[in-house]
C-alpha cells in the first residue's frame, strides 16, 4: 500500500491490495492453512476477540453512531482521518494545495511534511476503499480491531505454555484484555501507536524464532515485512526494535557461547526485506525521527508533571498501569504503593521461558523511558510507557495463565489421594492470591478509566448535528463565506475541526481563538482581509450571538446566521472563548449593531475564586444602569437596552484579579465567566 500510494490514488490502491490478499489467502488455503486448534482454545480466542470489539465499541453502541469518540481530550483522530481523506483520491505524487479558505485540503500536506509516515492512514484508506464506508466510520472499527490484534500479538509470547490448556489461555487473555495502558492508547486516540505495537510484536516474535532456529525463510520474511510495516506506521518504535534485536542476538551468543555471524546475517536480511517492503518509509524514517527529536527539545506541555510527580511509591504503578489516581481514590495513598507491588509481584510468576523470550523487548523499553526522565519530557515518558504495554501484557498474561496449573494442583491436594507437598501448596496458593489481586487491580483501573472515557466521549465526538452540517450548503447563497464562530458548544476546538471536514467545499474563516491547536493550518493567513468578506456566521444555537429566528439554517446544536443580522460583537475586556464560555476582565464592552431598544440576556456561570468583595455585575447602556447580585458567581441577567445606545458596559463590582498575582502563570485579569450572551436583533427597516 505504501508503494502503490506513490503512484495511485488510495481507492485504486485498496482494490489492488484486496486482489493481492485474495491471492495469498487462496495460496495459503491450498498449502493447508493453520494447524487445527481444539474447540475450547478456539472458543477462548473467539470470545476474547468478540469481547474486546464489543468493549471498545460500546461507547459508539450506546450512541447508536459509529463515529470517533475521544477519551482524554486528545484529538489525534483528526490527524489520521484528515490525511486519509486526501489519500483516498490522490497519490503522494499529487501536489498539495494550500488555501486557508479550504483548510481540509491542505491538512494532509502539512501532516505528511511533519511526519511522513502513512501506515495507519493507509489502513484507513484500504478498509474504507474496500468497504465503501466513510473514513469516520472505518476509524473506530479499525482501532478496535487493532486492540484485538494487540492482545493476540502480546499472547504470542506465551502460546507455547497455553497449548492444549484452554484454562491457561483464558486467564492469560483476561489479563491482557484488562491492560490499562492498552486501554489508554485507545482512549487517547493513539491510533498509529496501537498498530505500530502490533507490527513491533510481529517483527520481534518472528526474528526471535529465526535467530533461535538459525534461519528459517518464513520467519525472516515475516519479520522483514512486519519491520517494514513498522517503519511505515510508527518508526519511533525503532528505538525499541533496534536494541531488542541486539539483545536477542546477545541471547543467542550466550546460549551458543560464541558470537554468531549467521545471526547477524539474519538481522541484516530482515532489514533488507523491510527496505524492499517499504522503501519510501525507510527513507522517511529519518525525517520522522528528526521531528521527534526536535519536539523533545521543545516545550514540555503534554503530561508536563509526569516525572516531577514520580516517587518511589508510585513508580511501579505508573510504569505498569499509567495510573495513580484510581488506587489512591479507592485505598488512599497506600493504595498506589500496594497496587504497584501487587502487579510487580504478579510478573514474577510468569514462566521462566516467557521471561527469557520477552526480556529483550522489556529491557529495550527502559532506556527510552530513562532518557525522557533525564530530560523531564513528559510526552516522551508517556510514549515510553505505552511502548512498555506490549511486554508487560505478555508477562502479566503468562503469569495469570500459569495460575491455572497452580489451581489444578491445589484441587488435587484437596481431593483424596496423593497431591503436592505442603510447601508446594503454599507456593500455589500465593500464586493464585497474587494473580487474583493483580486482576482486581487491573480491572479496577481499567473500569474507572473506561468510565471516564465514556463520560468524556459522550460530548467529544463527531456528533449527528455536526454530520448534518453538510445539508447547510443548500441554504448558503452562491459566493457565501462562512465564519466559524469561536463558540460551537462544549468542545469548540474539536467541533471546529469537524466543521472543516464536513464543509470542505465552503470558504471558511476561523477566528483567532481557533487558529492554534493543529490538525488544520494557516488559518491566520490573510485573516483580516478574509474576515471582511464574511457573509454568514456558524454558531452554537444556544450560545453567543443572534436569536434563531434570523437563522437561514439550523439544527438542534448549530445555526447559520447572516453576518449583517448579528446584533453585537464583543469589544474590549473579553478574553478568548473556551469550551464552557469566556472570561471577562474587570470590565468589558459589548458593541451593538442597530440603535433600537431591546433586551440583553447573560448567563453568568462563575467568578474567579480568589476575588473577594461584592458578588455583583453592573450593566450600563446610555444613561441606564443596573446592578445584578449573583450567587457564588452564578446567575441570570436580563437588561433592557435603551434606544440609541451603541454599546453596553459590564463591570465587576469587586473588580478583577490576575491568576499570576496568586501564583499561577496566567497574567490575564479575570472577573466573571460568561457562558451565554444574547441580544435581540433590531427589526429590518
Amino acid at each position: 500500500m505504501n508503494l502503490l500510494l506513490r503512484v495511485f490514488p488510495g481507492i485504486s490502491s485498496a482494490w489492488m491490495i484486496l486482489a493481492l490478499l485474495g491471492a495469498l489467502a487462496l495460496w495459503g488455503w491450498t498449502r493447508g492453512g493453520l494447524a487445527d486448534s481444539d474447540r475450547k482454545t478456539t472458543a477462548c480466542m473467539l470470545l476474547f476477540a468478540v469481547g474486546m470489539l464489543c468493549w471498545r465499541l460500546s461507547g459508539q453502541a450506546s450512541m447508536a453512531a459509529l463515529v470517533p469518540m475521544e477519551g482524554t481530550g486528545n484529538a489525534d483522530e483528526l490527524w489520521y482521518i484528515f490525511t486519509a481523506d486526501w489519500l483516498r483520491t490522490h497519490s503522494l505524487a499529487a501536489a498539495f494545495p494550500s488555501d486557508p479558505a479550504y483548510p481540509l485540503s491542505a491538512a494532509a500536506g502539512v501532516n505528511l511534511g511533519l511526519l511522513p509516515r502513512i501506515g495507519a492512514e493507509s489502513l484507513l484508506v484500504l478498509f474504507s476503499g474496500i468497504s465503501g464506508m466513510p473514513l469516520e466510520q472505518v476509524y473506530p472499527v479499525l482501532f478496535a480491531l487493532g486492540a484485538v490484534l494487540f492482545g493476540f500479538a502480546a499472547s504470542q509470547g506465551f502460546l507455547q505454555e497455553a497449548r492444549n490448556d484452554w484454562k491457561f489461555l483464558a486467564l492469560a487473555l483476561l489479563a491482557v484484555a484488562l491492560s490499562p495502558v492498552a486501554l489508554f492508547i485507545y482512549g487517547n486516540e493513539n491510533f498509529a501507536t496501537m498498530w505500530g505495537l502490533v507490527f513491533l510484536a510481529g517483527y520481534y516474535w518472528n526474528v526471535q524464532q529465526a535467530l533461535a532456529d538459525g534461519g528459517g525463510r518464513g520467519n525472516m520474511l515475516a519479520a522483514g515485512i512486519f519491520l517494514g510495516a513498522l517503519l511505515a506506521t510508527y518508526p519511533e518504535l525503532l528505538a525499541i526494535a533496534g536494541p531488542a534485536s541486539v539483545l536477542l542476538y546477545l541471547q543467542v551468543a550466550v546460549r551458543k557461547r560464541a558470537l554468531s555471524l549467521s545471526s547477524i546475517h539474519i538481522l541484516v536480511l530482515c532489514a533488507v526485506v523491510a527496505a524492499f517492503a517499504a522503501p519510501f518509509a525507510a527513507l522517511a524514517t529519518i525525517k520522522v525521527l528528526a521531528t521527534g527529536a526536535s519536539a523533545a527539545q521543545g516545550p514540555n506541555v503534554i503530561f508536563p508533571t509526569l516525572f516531577a510527580d514520580m516517587t518511589p511509591a508510585n513508580l511501579l504503578l505508573t510504569l505498569l498501569a499509567f495510573d495513580t489516581k484510581v488506587m489512591a481514590l479507592r485505598l488512599g495513598g497506600s493504595g498506589v504503593l500496594l497496587g504497584g507491588i501487587v502487579l510487580a509481584a504478579a510478573l514474577l510468576f510468569a514462566p521462566r521461558r516467557v521471561w527469557l523470550g520477552t526480556g529483550a523487548l522489556a529491557l529495550a523499553c527502559l532506556p527510552v523511558f530513562a532518557m525522557f526522565w533525564r530530560s523531564h519530557y513528559g510526552y516522551g515518558g508517556m510514549k515510553a510507557i505505552e511502548f512498555m504495554a506490549l511486554p508487560v501484557a505478555t508477562l502479566l498474561g503468562a503469569a495469570a495463565g500459569s495460575a491455572a496449573p497452580a489451581l489444578r494442583a491445589l484441587a488435587m491436594r484437596a481431593s483424596p489421594g496423593a497431591g503436592p507437598s505442603g510447601r508446594a501448596v503454599l507456593r500455589h496458593g500465593a500464586h493464585g492470591v497474587c494473580i487474583a489481586l493483580a486482576l482486581l487491580v487491573l480491572g479496577t483501573i481499567s473500569f474507572e478509566r473506561w468510565r471516564e472515557f465514556r463520560q468524556h466521549g459522550a460530548q467529544a465526538h463527531f456528533s449527528a448535528e455536526l454530520r448534518e452540517l453538510g445539508a447547510a450548503r443548500a441554504a448558503l447563497p452562491p459566493g457565501a463565506v462562512l465564519l466559524v464562530g469561536p463558540e460551537l458548544g462544549k468542545h469548540s476546538f474539536l467541533f471546529s475541526r469537524w466543521v472543516a471536514y464536513v464543509l470542505r467545499d465552503v470558504p471558511l474563516v476561523f477566528p483567532p481563538e481557533l487558529h492554534n491547536g493543529g490538525y488544520i493550518y494557516r488559518l491566520e493567513a490573510d485573516y483580516d482581509a478574509r474576515r471582511e468578506t464574511v457573509t454568514h456566521v456558524l454558531k452554537a444555537r444556544s450560545g453567543e450571538g443572534a436569536l434563531s429566528n434570523v437563522a437561514i439554517w439550523h439544527n438542534a446544536a448549530f445555526e447559520i446566521v447572516p453576518a449583517d443580522r448579528i446584533p453585537f460583537r464583543l469589544g474590549e475586556g473579553f478574553h478568548g472563548h473556551e469550551d464552557w464560555g469566556r472570561w471577562m476582565a474587570a470590565s468589558a464592552r459589548i458593541e451593538l449593531r442597530g440603535d433600537c431598544a431591546r433586551t440583553l440576556k447573560i448567563h453568568v456561570g462563575r467568578r474567579f475564586e480568589p476575588i473577594k468583595g461584592e458578588d455583583a455585575l453592573i450593566v450600563s447602556a446610555g444613561d441606564v444602569s443596573a446592578r445584578f447580585p449573583l450567587n457564588n458567581g452564578q446567575g441570570e441577567i436580563s437588561f433592557t437596552i435603551p434606544a440609541g445606545a451603541s454599546h453596553v458596559e459590564l463591570r465587576s463590582a469587586a473588580g478583577g484579579l490576575s491568576p499570576a498575582s496568586v501564583g499561577a502563570s496566567d497574567d490575564r485579569v479575570l472577573s466573571y465567566g460568561l457562558e451565554k450572551i444574547g441580544v435581540e436583533p433590531c427589526a429590518r427597516p
